[in-house]
């Protein structure tokens, strides 16, 4: 269908995937035609301010509503109907209905996720993961695919924890309260490999004496998800910069000496600070996911201060700005007896 419609510009796009449908689907074809063109439908979904829906799968829940899904399901029931089991048209027709289940059951996930039903959520992504050996099995999954099937599992893994860490931050041990500084001008593009005069900061009890002189205080800022989104705590003092770069900080006490991990990630540049000492970089963009990014470091006994320094240079509705952090043990669960405060 794409290459007919890229070698002939003036074909109708509609017409095409008629004809596709007809001869692919056979006597199912009309019904299957109905599918796609049911969930073609995505394409005119709209953000508030207009502008057209992109990537990214924090979205993926606003384009495909529960209503379009059930349509779509409906399509491909009366296709399934109207041919025969065991033919060839068949076997097809529940491909289609194979990859629509996976699409609907992790929307289950995301929209169980919304309305903060744990139990039911995580049961929709238990059935997500035992759905793709399916499409395995079915062929649409293999290692000469752009998405094979390790590389579909690895990326449902994140999405699933980027949903769940986000609406149960505390299951997780998501910070979610933090200490900022900021933000800063970072027009020059050049805050993430530059350094204030002021790092590395030890401490965020204290204001922040600026080289042109001005002192700045720190201030609480709290995300109700696992997810602190810094624009969300900008004021209207906030000049409007092309790009910002802010400090972030929270005091963390351990009941011992001991080793763990930072997990993180943002989608912009980031440096971590462990007691005044540099433990990770993060440069340039990337698709940003919970516990992407891990660094073992040891936590001193009593209260330690941990900082980070993120940049920014771009960003969308698709790829907020912002942070996901945590602190695990090895195995990625969060760590009892350790405390959190500002």
């Amino acid at each position: 269908l794409l290459f007919r419609v890229n070698l002939d510009i003036q074909a109708d796009p509609e017409a095409e995937l008629r004809d596709m449908c007809l001869r692919f689907y056979g006597p199912a074809g009309e019904a299957m035609f109905s599918y796609y063109e049911t969930m073609a439908r995505v394409v005119e979904a709209r953000l508030p301010e207009g502008a057209v829906f992109g990537g990214g799968i924090r979205h993926f829940a606003k384009i495909f509503t529960p209503e379009l899904i059930e349509a779509g399901r409906k399509a491909l029931e009366q296709a399934s109907q109207t041919v025969p089991a065991g033919s060839i048209y068949r076997k097809r027709v529940d491909l289609a209905s194979l990859n629509h289940r996976y699409l609907s059951t992790f929307l289950a996930g995301v929209w169980n996720c919304d309305g903060k039903n744990y139990d039911a959520a995580e049961a929709a992504f238990d059935e997500v993961e035992k759905l793709i050996p399916e499409l395995v099995s079915a062929g649409l999954l293999s290692k000469n695919n752009v998405f094979g099937a390790e590389d579909t599992l690895s990326r449902f893994r994140g999405s699933r924890l980027l949903f769940l860490a986000n609406a149960f931050p505390e299951r997780y041990g998501m910070v979610t309260r933090w200490k900022m500084l900021g933000p800063f001008d970072n027009s020059s593009r050049g805050a993430e490999m530059s350094k204030d005069p002021f790092e590395p900061l030890r401490d965020i009890d204290h204001a922040v004496r600026l080289p042109d002189g001005r002192v700045v205080q720190w201030k609480e800022i709290q995300s109700p998800g696992g997810f602190v989104q810094f624009r969300d705590h900008f004021d209207a003092t906030t000049p409007n910069w092309s790009a910002y770069y802010l400090y972030v900080g929270v005091k963390v006490r351990s009941p011992e000496k001991r080793r763990v991990e930072l997990r993180m990630d943002s989608f912009n540049a980031f440096r971590v600070f462990l007691n005044g000492r540099e433990v990770f970089h993060r440069p340039g963009w990337d698709n940003d996911l919970p516990d992407k990014r891990k660094v073992a470091v040891i936590l001193e006994k009593g209260e330690n201060v941990i900082v980070l320094k993120c940049t920014h240079t771009s960003d969308t509705y698709a790829f907020p700005w912002g942070l996901f952090f945590r602190i695990t043990d090895r195995e990625g669960n969060p760590i009892p007896g350790l405390s959190y405060t500002l």
